[in-house]
């Protein structure tokens, strides 16, 4: 029976390739829910050689008609969830016909092709070739965007300029990942309606949610998390390629010009100009329909941006699978211990602490904190808890809120973090957040939190020793499971200590803490280095 099964699932495979769409179709149907049953073992068998044959058919069915390339990728979905499939897609240029996918504004099969990225980067391989990835060179742009502007309704004129930015935005990026950050960005538009579903004027048929998942993926690896950190302008070439140049788009007012008119391409290029990371540039009409990349705009060399920063503002986004992602993304980022000092300085576009504290602020936190009392000297209060509106985003989901607190423990793992994390206000937030969690497991992080912003700074032991010991050859997926059984033993010390000594009257009040004074002379024994992890 077994061979029977196998010899038909080797017809319906050849049949992927067969010259008439219908019989094409058919046999992609039939192998997409085999996929997902028993038969799906014998789809994967790699002696036999049929699954390389499948998975190069569903490579090249992906250029099919619509429909057939909607249940290739849907096939390949449900092959991706087995660990064993994905040794076989690790190819940069199966991953670049995925990003061509996400990246095409007219594309109906984005969401899915995000879908399938979120699946393929949970392999460590993957996720790495896709962070060295070079840059999709060429979207297939919409006709609107090929259009002179006064031959676009007006109603029409508003997204398509916008498009026609995005466009320009994303190719303009230096590497793949960056590109799938801009899009990630501009793929969904605000709305002052709460209640309302974001406008999606990139691509009208999908809302790129899927690659935060992606993006939580790579940040789980050292290269993951070194391009979120990263100035986005430090991936560009010292000498940027020329490339093909576009003719700027016409502009309403002006009359078109008569047949056999030569468009002009000259374009003003600065003497080290590279394309902006940050503000939207002119955005280029297509040619023949497509959209190739250009260096029209100027970053300055000290432009600061990074992808983190770029998709910080989602930590209290709606949807849950795009808010988890990033969520998930800046807690891993942390477990980067050199970056710290980063994510603690306001001034920094990696500045994490409000991302982290806001959400677990509870909704009426400045009141209770001014009828706290608790509270002996208001000043103590910073002004930005005080400010913050009774209608903030406050975070619902227990694995969210898991992640945040996390975040918050790490970065209290350093004198300098606690320091800043006191200073900022982090005691009161999680003192508050405490009292209305009913979550066990959420409760216990929130109190080692505390415990290591209240304890004495002279018996509080930092991470700086266990990455001098272990941190040099550590792998990715090692680092967090040894840093946070780090921080354990540190909780299991204190605690040790604490019962060697007297008990004490409990204060009758419970004062906010100050941050601890240092000596300025004093050597920072807390500046960490990690070094690049292979």
């Amino acid at each position: 029976m077994t061979t029977d099964l196998a010899k038909q699932l080797d017809e319906l495979i050849e049949f992927l390739g067969h010259e008439q769409p219908q019989l094409r179709q058919v046999a992609a149907e039939y192998i997409l829910g085999l996929s997902a049953g028993d038969a799906g073992e014998l789809l994967k068998d790699t002696e036999s050689g049929r699954l390389p044959r499948l998975l190069a058919a569903l490579d090249k069915a992906l250029a099919d008609e619509p429909e057939i390339a909607h249940l290739s990728i849907k096939t390949f979905i449900t092959l991706s969830k087995d660990h064993a499939v994905l040794v076989h897609l690790n190819n940069p240029e199966f991953l670049l016909k995925i990003l061509t996918l996400i990246l095409t504004p007219s594309s109906v099969l984005a969401s899915l092709a995000c879908m399938l990225l979120s699946n393929l980067t949970h392999n460590a391989e993957i996720a790495r070739t896709l962070v060295r990835l070079a840059p999709v060179t060429a979207i297939k742009a919409p006709p609107a965007v090929v259009m002179p502007e006064h031959q676009i309704p007006p109603a029409d004129r508003p997204r398509v300029r916008f498009l026609r930015a995005s466009v320009e935005m994303v190719l303009a990026q230096p590497t793949a990942m960056d590109q799938l950050v801009e899009v990630f960005v501009r793929g969904v538009g605000a709305t002052t309606d709460k209640n309302a579903k974001p406008q999606r004027w990139y691509n009208k048929d999908a809302d790129f949610h899927f690659l935060a998942s992606v993006f939580a993926n790579v940040s789980q690896h050292s290269e993951g998390r070194a391009f979120f950190l990263t100035p986005i302008v430090q991936r560009y070439p010292e000498e940027p390629a020329k490339k093909p140049a576009i003719p700027e788009p016409k502009k309403a007012k002006t009359e078109p010009k008569p047949k056999g008119g030569k468009p002009n391409n000259k374009k003003n290029k600065g003497k080290n100009s590279k394309p902006s990371a940050s503000t939207p540039a002119p955005a280029p009409t297509a040619l023949e329909g497509t959209s190739t990349s250009t260096t029209t705009a100027v970053l300055s060399e000290a432009d600061p941006t990074t992808a983190l920063s770029k998709i910080l503002c989602f930590t209290d986004y709606p949807d849950l699978i795009r808010r988890g992602g990033v969520t998930s993304t800046v807690k891993n980022v942390t477990f980067d211990l050199r970056a710290h000092p980063d994510f603690l300085d306001a001034k920094h576009p990696n500045y994490l602490l409000h991302s982290l504290l806001v959400p677990l602020a509870p909704a009426e936190i400045a009141d209770a904190l001014l009828e706290s009392d608790q509270i002996v000297d208001l000043d103590t209060i910073p002004d930005w808890l005080l400010s913050l509106p009774t209608d903030h985003y406050v975070e619902r989901d227990f694995g969210l809120k898991s992640a945040l607190l996390e975040g918050v423990l790490v970065l209290a793992s350093t004198r300098a973090g606690r320091t800043a994390l006191r200073a900022a206000g982090a005691y009161l937030v999680i003192r508050e957040y405490h009292k209305e969690e009913e979550h066990v497991p959420c409760r216990l992080v929130a109190e080692r939190i505390v415990d290591m912003l209240m304890r004495d700074e002279g018996e509080t032991e930092d991470l700086q020793h266990l990455l001098e010991s272990v941190g040099l050859n550590m792998p990715d997926k090692e680092l967090e499971a040894v840093v946070t059984g780090k921080l354990g033993d540190m909780d299991i010390e204190v605690e040790r200590r604490r019962r060697r000594r007297p008990a004490a009257a409990a204060p009758a009040a419970v004062p906010t803490p100050a941050p601890a004074a240092m000596d300025e002379d004093e050597e920072d024994d807390d500046d960490m280095a990690i070094e690049e992890i292979c």
